[in-house]
């Protein structure tokens, strides 16, 4: 832990963001447990880890980018494993991008898929940092 000054003069001890191996376990956590919800149809997970990040976030500050890049992966990785088993996972994204109204690559609805994954994230983030610094606020005298 970084010090501004001695603790025993009674000055402020600089608070330390998440330590790597918190971080990298959360991106693990949080990748492995979307990956497979996704694959279960649990489409509204990114938000929920979104807002167990912004609240996390109150705490560690690198939480939240750690926590969007493993949506990230985790919705990315089904997809992959889709498609390596043979399944027409490009077909179907050019026949989404067809009916959307977007150009016909599977490559433009992959990625959209992504950032809706990542949104849901950021807006859980949001949601719970807003909330929490509120309660905070409230709680105070």
């Amino acid at each position: 832990m970084v010090k501004t000054a001695t603790q025993d003069e009674g000055t402020k001890v600089a608070r330390p963001g998440a330590p790597g191996v918190v971080l990298i376990s959360v991106f693990a956590v949080v990748a492995i447990a979307v990956a497979g919800l996704a694959e279960a149809g649990a489409w509204w997970l990114p938000f929920v880890a979104g807002v167990y990040a912004g609240l996390a976030s109150l705490r560690w500050k690198r939480v939240v980018p750690v926590t969007v890049a493993a949506v990230a992966i985790g919705w990315a990785l089904p997809l992959w494993i889709l498609a390596l088993l043979g399944y027409p996972s490009g077909a179907t994204a050019r026949a989404i991008a067809a009916f959307a109204g977007l150009p016909p690559y599977a490559a433009v609805i992959i990625v959209v898929t992504l950032l809706l994954a990542v949104l849901q994230a950021l807006a859980g983030a949001w949601l719970a940092r807003s909330v929490g610094r509120a309660v905070a606020a409230f709680r105070r005298p």
